[in-house]
């Protein structure tokens, strides 16, 4: 029989209910009692009200998920994608986040802009000579 978190080792912030570490234990996954130990795979929590939780994001590297991704994904009865679930994450993986994605953001309205200007200069031009233009390539086709 095939276990949903076999061979997966997760820390449960004590925010978290009972119920999911024991889904998570039921279905082949590991559980360990700190954060702190290298085998620890996945971070689950509830909150940002948690001590722990602070202490974990000031080492950094780690992202925390909700534990709702355990739920849901036994209920679908596969695993999903973590990105929804993602709670928290460390500083400096927020910080270099948002600096990748505010570059291309300038560089999307800036084409965009442009765009406008170029598309608001050619049909401007277009209304002044259109119909030259139009019956010129009417008579050329």
């Amino acid at each position: 029989m095939d276990y949903m978190f076999e061979d997966l080792t997760a820390w449960f912030a004590p925010s978290v209910p009972l119920e999911y570490r024991q889904l998570w234990v039921e279905n082949g996954g590991k559980i360990q009692a700190s954060y702190k130990e290298r085998s620890v795979e996945y971070l689950f929590s509830q909150t940002a009200e948690d001590s722990h939780i602070e202490d974990l994001l000031r080492q950094g590297g780690r992202l925390v998920f909700s534990a709702d991704w355990i739920l849901r994904s036994i209920k679908v009865g596969y695993r999903l994608k973590l990105g929804k679930f993602l709670l928290f994450e460390d500083s400096l993986s927020s910080q270099q986040t948002t600096e990748q994605q505010s570059e291309p953001l300038r560089e999307h309205v800036t084409v965009e802009a442009a765009q406008f200007r170029i598309s608001a200069r050619s049909d401007s031009s277009k209304q002044l000579a259109s119909t030259p233009t139009r019956s010129k390539r009417a008579q050329q086709g």
